[in-house]
């Protein structure tokens, strides 16, 4: 029998300066950050962050900037998150801009965001070099990885040796700013899966009372890898989180490293979502391949000995976390809802995931899995920060969520019809289709936009299709529509399928018959109207956002 959950007590911080400066001035040799540069490994300490976050400060407000909008695109880099802890502890409003926009996406971002300012990766000079004509309110770009261009940009290293100079002659004006906590500060754009993105307007008391809350709910571990781009509030509030708790964070140099990452930095926890945990499952199972009778059999032992309060799972399964370092403990996994059979699996084997639900309307944690009380097949539990109510619910008890509290948005930049559609009373409308359970666990099934109507009246979430279709280990990828007979009615499902390029089904010339057996035995428990009437077999991946969601919008196109 499970014991009831206990609360984690946390040092709560109403800013992230005040989080780094504590841990600068307690622990300042503590690494904060490490990070591959030229084929070695780089470490920052608390302090060396603190003091460069000082640099850039003071060289921005001696510019005139610091209060003012300021942009940043790019690859992950120690150097972005130098921009994002200065303008999180400014008097200005931090940009994120995602690093997947396209051309005419970026100018109008830009413009429509007021940012004055602009600081990208070399990979953007041809690109800016294209448009700056259409970006009238840039009075300043900044490369971050390159040397600077007479009358083109700054070079960063450059700018830091203005603010280091600043700080050296005694001018440190920028850490005497205050700037208000119910103010704006973060300007995130939404990367939508069916639409034009939105400015998601948050402040300071959101984040930081987001985090505090939700750290009451879940620890961190001493040692952290960060894989998901920056721009996105998952991992951008997340890294302020592992910072609060003085993480020393190893930064992914790009995907195809992740494995030699993991082995190399050794971490203990992961922000990830679950396309990773997905892919990294079907890795493991393709490396257990003939020895998973032998495996199962060693988990089932294992389960039973944990009842009994012995827990061997590290020195059982050792082998298996091997490629992961050897240490993770944590995963918590965001973004999209998560096979639950997959988190019971690394759970099995000792590595605990923690499910969390979030928007960035929400700063953006929602709910959160307790561990060792929760499992996966819910959202867990609302944080301290917010309340959710589910609007309009079925008979079943599904509804619209909906979420009020502290860490709700200021609402959406220059666009208040797009405001008021969303907010009713304090309250913000998710658009995501959910129920809370007896234990006041919230469990999404969908998204309203998502949810199929067939012509018979049956709702269909495509999400809940999707899990069976994913259990298939060569399915690399699946998204579930509707198809529409003559009249244009919804008659049906088609599943559109993407199968891993090294699988033996993406090399059998046969293999549409046996495809559609599979899938008819995994979802065979489900009811007729249930069941997928049509396949489509894809040539190439589909089109997502940056966190691997699957753009909705493009795939009939």
């Amino acid at each position: 029998m499970k014991k009831e959950f206990k609360m984690y007590e946390v040092e709560e911080f109403t800013s992230l300066r005040q989080a780094v400066k504590r841990h600068a001035g307690h622990h300042g040799d503590r690494p904060a950050f490490k990070f591959r540069e030229k084929k070695e490994i780089k470490t920052v300490t608390y302090l060396e962050f603190y003091n460069d976050s000082l640099y850039l400060g003071n060289a921005l407000l001696k510019r005139g900037f610091i209060d003012r909008h300021v942009a940043c695109i790019g690859e992950n880099c120690y150097k972005w998150l130098v921009v994002h802890s200065t303008m999180m502890n400014s008097n200005g409003v931090y940009v994120p801009l995602d690093r997947q926009l396209p051309k005419q996406d970026i100018v109008t971002v830009l413009n429509h965001s007021d940012s004055e300012v602009l600081f990208f990766t070399k990979k953007y000079i041809k690109i800016l070099d294209e448009i700056k004509p259409e970006l009238p309110n840039i009075k300043m770009f900044v490369c971050l990885d390159a040397e600077g261009e007479e009358g083109k940009h700054l070079s960063f290293d450059d700018l830091m040796a203005e603010g280091k100079a600043l700080v050296d002659s005694g001018f440190n004006e920028y850490e005497k700013i205050e700037g208000d906590t119910d103010a704006l500060r973060l300007l995130v754009y939404t990367s939508g899966t069916t639409g034009m993105a939105k400015g998601v307007m948050l402040s300071e008391r959101n984040v930081m009372t987001c985090i505090n809350t939700g750290l009451r709910l879940t620890r961190l571990y001493d040692r952290a890898i960060s894989l998901l781009p920056y721009h996105h509030t998952y991992e951008g509030i997340g890294l302020i989180a592992e910072l609060a708790c003085g993480v020393t964070v190893f930064i992914n140099d790009s995907m195809k490293n992740i494995l030699k990452n993991f082995e190399e930095f050794k971490p203990e926890t992961a922000f990830l979502v679950p396309a990773h945990l997905e892919a990294f499952y079907k890795r493991i199972q393709k490396a257990i391949g003939k020895k998973k009778p032998l495996i199962d059999g060693m988990i089932a032992l294992s389960n039973g000995l944990r009842k009994c309060g012995i827990d061997l799972r590290r020195k059982m399964f050792g082998m298996i976390l091997k490629p992961f370092g050897g240490e993770l403990r944590k995963v918590i996994s965001g973004g999209a809802p998560i096979r639950p059979e997959i988190a019971d699996f690394f759970e099995a084997i000792g590595v605990t995931v923690v499910n969390g639900y979030g928007i960035t309307e929400c700063s953006p944690l929602v709910a959160i899995t307790r561990e060792g009380y929760d499992d996966c097949y819910t959202a867990g539990v609302p944080i301290g920060s917010v309340k959710i109510k589910i609007k309009d619910p079925d008979e079943n008890g599904i509804g619209e969520v909906c979420v009020k509290g502290t860490s709700v948005m200021l609402g959406y930049y220059k666009n208040q019809e797009a405001t008021d559609r969303v907010m009713e009373d304090g309250w913000f409308n998710t658009e995501d289709l959910g129920m809370i359970d007896e234990k006041g666990r919230l469990k999404i099934t969908g998204r309203s936009k998502n949810l199929i109507v067939l012509r018979n009246g049956k709702n269909i979430f495509p999400e809940e299709i999707e899990n069976y279709i994913l259990s298939l280990p060569y399915v690399a990828e699946a998204a579930v529509t509707a198809w529409h007979d003559e009249s244009g009615e919804e008659s049906g499902l088609c599943a559109h399928i993407y199968l891993d390029p090294q699988s033996e089904m993406a090399q059998d010339t046969d293999r549409e018959a046996k495809i559609r057996d599979d899938i008819s035995s995994a979802m065979k428990e489900l009811p007729i109207y249930k069941q997928v009437s049509r396949i489509n077999i894809r040539k190439e991946e589909f089109i997502k956002t940056t966190t691997n969601k699957i753009k909705r919008n493009e795939i009939e196109k």
